[in-house]
C-alpha cells in the first residue's frame, strides 16, 4: 500500500497574479466607447434641432419692426 502524507509545511499552489494592465487597458476602451456614443448622440440632436425649426418663422421676422 502506498500512503499519501500531507505535509502541512509543503506550499500551496499560489494564486495566479492580477492582470492589471489588462484591466486598466479594459476601462480605457469602455470610457473611450462611451465618449464616443455620447458624441454621436450629441451630432444627432445638432442635426436634428435646425430641422424642426426650419419650418417655422423665426422670432426676427415675425415681429414687425
Amino acid at each position: 500500500m502506498i500512503y499519501i502524507i500531507h505535509n502541512k509545511f509543503q506550499k500551496e499552489k499560489p494564486l495566479p497574479k492580477t492582470n492589471y494592465q489588462y484591466e486598466k487597458r479594459q476601462k480605457e476602451l469602455d470610457k473611450k466607447k462611451k465618449k464616443a456614443e455620447k458624441m454621436r448622440l450629441k451630432e444627432e440632436k445638432k442635426a436634428i434641432k435646425p430641422e424642426e425649426n426650419a419650418g417655422l418663422p423665426s422670432e426676427k421676422e415675425s415681429q414687425p419692426d
